[in-house]
């Protein structure tokens, strides 16, 4: 009855790991939303008492997003299902390569013994000392030294570089401890009486590795391999904690302008990093990564403590070749279908970049942009903060030439119910005065938050662009704060403001 048991409690082990095998392998194919401007959302309008108000991102889980939005808008599902790979796969790769070097150095060291001091002293010292005390200092330097924190695209080769350094480093950090392991059991086995009867028969200690001590050694790496993989996990965790990310990260500013960092590609670890800051008031931030992240740790615990009582009670698991067992029979062309089914007829949501390809009016807005006398790059969080501006802009003066102020005055922090001054002219004039709004353009920072250093929020002048009964141009501007609040108008009807 106890051999069942435990023979159940294998196969289901199994069963999870390898659902999350498939996660991490086709998790961008189950994406609801891709993570693009195309599927972003900005704000959302709402009519809350007869007034037209704007909710902005992030927000709560909803039919829409079953688990919300973070700050940029994006959907945390497809966030997370997109990271899957990331986390799962940088983690499997780096204790895959620890093994890969470690197992021959260990096994040659504990069958010849030569270099055993050696490396004993490296274990001494690779372990005397937490990994992230030694790994965090050189990592965070090279991320900023790279700018790998300042919104790159995914393709760019300077986060190629800064993983490829990351994954060397992660893998080195346990060599030494996993390679010790590894000879001191090499060195147990080796002293059993087989290997002395091999030895006598001519065996050389390659021989005796490949046919006498992996053997015995299979089932207790298979065992070391997913501990070690936890902890490679839980490395990558706190690396991500103290603001090193795999695949990089994308600065943002808040609407109180406040500085934090977001995966550019939805990495596990580094949406719990971001969601920590924001436990209180948007709690699904940090609970949506925290529970994929968690529920991987516990898969893989269970299956590495199912591989333990298999360890310490291998009579109840018999063991058949492959192909005499009937589940293993099912199970193979099961899922290799299934894994052909997901290919085929499930597209693949996965942007190359978080920005979508450039339209000829994009490439339009983004030239007028760095024309404009800005003092801030104009790429990554803050292109997307001042298209938003220009879109928000444009909505506002669309609202003015309909003479709907009800709506127009939603991009206000607080406003009147009916329109003041100078906002009353400006709809005469757009609605029975003759002039057209044709466009907003150019973006300027406003000289009086230059000057003045107390302003916690810069503000920015938008040119618009309108013309009167006569048909020639006129520039107004819209000063606001952030991308959504507008503060102030200057210029009017025949008091167009001097081009910049």
């Amino acid at each position: 009855m106890r051999g069942d048991t435990l023979k159940y409690q294998h196969i289901f082990a199994w069963t999870l790991v390898l659902l999350l095998l498939l996660l991490a392998v086709f998790g961008s194919h189950f994406m609801p939303y891709t993570i693009d401007e195309g599927d972003k959302v900005t704000m959302v309008r709402q009519q809350v008492d007869g007034e037209v108000k704007i909710a902005i991102p992030p927000f709560p889980p909803s039919k829409e997003h079953l688990l919300g939005t973070d700050h940029r808008g994006f959907d945390l599902l497809s966030l997370l299902l997109n990271g899957a790979k990331y986390t799962l796969g940088i983690g499997l790769a780096v204790t895959l390569a620890r093994f890969l070097i470690a197992i021959p150095i260990g096994m040659y060291i504990g069958v010849t013994g030569i270099f055993r001091s050696p490396l004993r002293i490296m274990q001494v010292v690779s372990s005397s000392v937490p990994v992230i005390l030694i790994l965090f200092p050189a990592l965070y330097s090279l991320s900023q030294t790279m700018a790998i924190n300042s919104g790159l695209q995914p393709g760019d080769p300077r986060i190629t570089f800064f993983s490829i350094a990351m994954f060397i480093m992660l893998v080195i950090a346990g060599i030494f401890t996993l390679a010790d392991q590894i000879a001191d059991r090499a060195q147990f086995f080796y002293r059993k009486e087989y290997v002395a009867a091999a030895k006598s028969l001519g065996a050389s200690s390659g021989q005796i590795i490949v046919r006498h001590l992996l053997p015995q050694f299979r089932p207790e790496l298979l065992y070391g391999f997913v501990t070690e993989y936890v902890q490679v996990l839980f490395l990558v965790g706190q690396l991500a904690v103290l603001g090193v990310f795999v695949g990089g990260s994308e600065v943002y500013f808040t609407e109180e302008m406040k500085f934090i960092l977001l995966s550019s590609n939805g990495e596990w670890a580094s949406m719990i990093a971001y969601g920590t800051d924001y436990l209180r008031n948007f709690q699904w931030i940090v609970v949506a990564p925290g529970l994929f992240f968690a529920s991987s740790v516990l898969i893989l615990s269970y299956f590495a403590h199912v591989l333990q009582k298999r360890l310490d009670r291998p009579v109840f698991i018999k063991r058949k070749p492959f192909w005499q067992q009937r589940g293993s029979l099912i199970a193979v062309p099961a899922v290799s279908i299934a894994c052909v089914a997901i290919l085929l007829f499930l597209p693949d949501k996965q942007p190359v970049a978080l920005q979508v390809d450039a339209t000829a009016d994009q490439e339009h807005e983004t030239r007028l942009l760095a024309q404009s006398t800005l003092d801030a790059r104009v790429t990554g969080s803050n292109e997307k903060s001042f298209k938003l501006m220009l879109q928000n802009s444009t909505q506002f003066m669309k609202y003015l030439e309909a003479g709907k102020w009800e709506y127009a005055r939603s991009y206000f922090e607080k406003a009147e119910a009916a329109p003041p001054e100078p906002w009353r002219t400006w709809i005469e004039a757009l609605t029975a005065g003759g002039y057209k709004f044709v466009g907003a353009e150019k973006i300027y920072k406003n000289p009086i938050s230059q000057k003045v250093a107390s302003d916690a929020i810069p503000r920015y002048d938008v040119e618009v662009i309108v013309k009167n009964r006569s048909g020639q141009e006129e520039r107004w501007l819209l000063v606001m704060k952030s991308s959504i609040y507008i503060v102030e108008a200057v210029g009017g009807p025949a008091q167009s403001v001097p081009d910049r």
